[in-house]
């Protein structure tokens, strides 16, 4: 059964306002308080997911000059899947409007043994817009090998793409060589979209096509993942728009606290 939750933040004088709030189970939206201009929405899980036969739709919305931040405020499970029941779909599709401005670092995805997953973000952007966005996947639980996932993102920039970058879990082989996550149980990116990061990059970041940049960084665990790229998430926060993103998957309870004047 497809499942689906919306979300639509719209440019009304200086501030940003939610104009469209609507989730249904597994998949929650919850308003924040505002910081500065931004509008911030807070994403939770309201039941047990992802499970078997899950359809999950997410669409989020940010219309032309409007900022949005989304919050997650938990990691989320993939839970193994039986060869007799379909398997997990989650689908996010994502339009930020001409000099919108979208960041979202996101908790870890976990995907358990036996897991069958297919995953999918898309993100569309148009002339001025910028964002900031965070992915982590977590290669199984503790002492597991993670099952069959497929997970991808996909970003175009008015209309032409800039980064489509994927990753599968099915093949063990593949998976752990050299030249895809080797050991690591943690594979995580860094993606800022319609402004270049600032020099000097750290290493492994790449340029794309348009204006914009994205990192990849490996790990033996969360935290520790978490701490290199919270410097890294720290600047390039900053460029898109003036305010500092505090690192990726950061406690959304102190943001306001921890986050310097200023709006995008």
């Amino acid at each position: 059964m497809t499942r689906s939750a919306c979300l639509t933040v719209a440019r009304r004088g200086a501030a940003s306002v939610i104009t469209e709030l609507a989730s249904r189970a597994p998949v929650g939206l919850r308003p924040l308080a505002p910081a500065g201009t931004r509008a911030r929405v807070a994403v939770v899980q309201t039941s047990a997911c992802l499970v078997a036969g899950d359809d999950v739709v997410l669409e989020v919305r940010v219309g032309p000059g409007a900022s949005l931040e989304i919050v997650e405020l938990s990691a989320t499970l993939a839970h193994p899947v039986t060869a007799k029941l379909p398997a997990i779909r989650q689908t996010i599709r994502v339009e930020v409007g001409a000099d919108g401005r979208l960041l979202w670092l996101a908790e870890p995805l976990i995907l358990a043994a036996a897991t069958r997953m297919h995953r999918r973000l898309d993100v569309t952007t148009a002339t001025g817009s910028r964002a900031l966005l965070g992915e982590s996947v977590v290669l199984g639980r503790d002492g597991e090998h993670p099952g069959a996932a497929t997970t991808r993102l996909r970003i175009t920039r008015d209309g032409r793409a800039v980064l489509d970058d994927s990753l599968r879990t099915d093949d063990a082989a593949v998976l752990r060589c050299d030249a895809v996550v080797g050991t690591a149980r943690v594979c995580a990116s860094l993606t800022l979209v319609g402004v270049d990061a600032p020099d000097p990059l750290p290493a492994g970041a790449l340029r794309l096509e348009a204006q914009g940049t994205t990192l990849r960084c490996l790990g033996a665990g969360a935290v520790e993942v978490r701490a290199r790229l919270a410097p890294v998430a720290s600047a390039w926060g900053r460029v898109l728009g003036g305010q500092s993103a505090d690192g990726a998957g950061s406690d959304p309870r102190s943001h306001d606290a921890a986050r310097p004047s200023g709006s995008f």
